[in-house]
């Protein structure tokens, strides 16, 4: 599936006909360098570190979702 979006990613980029061939090649290989990250980290069923990663966040003290966007 990841796979797949990146290939969309280069059939997108290839059709654009504002880009040069020399950014377009730059922008191949930022796709190539992607990190490809699926499911979540080992820490976040850990209560202890979650709280940890939280505590240095001003996310911690939000109350909602409009809370956060006004951050």
């Amino acid at each position: 599936m990841i796979a797949g979006i990146f290939v969309g990613f280069r059939s997108m980029i290839a059709q654009l006909n504002w880009m040069s061939p020399f950014a377009k090649t730059a922008a191949y290989k930022k796709i190539d360098y992607l990190v490809k990250n699926i499911g979540y980290p080992d820490w976040i069923t850990d209560d202890e570190k979650l709280t940890k990663a939280y505590a240095v966040s001003d996310l911690a003290q939000v109350n909602g979702c409009t809370e956060a966007e006004k951050q």
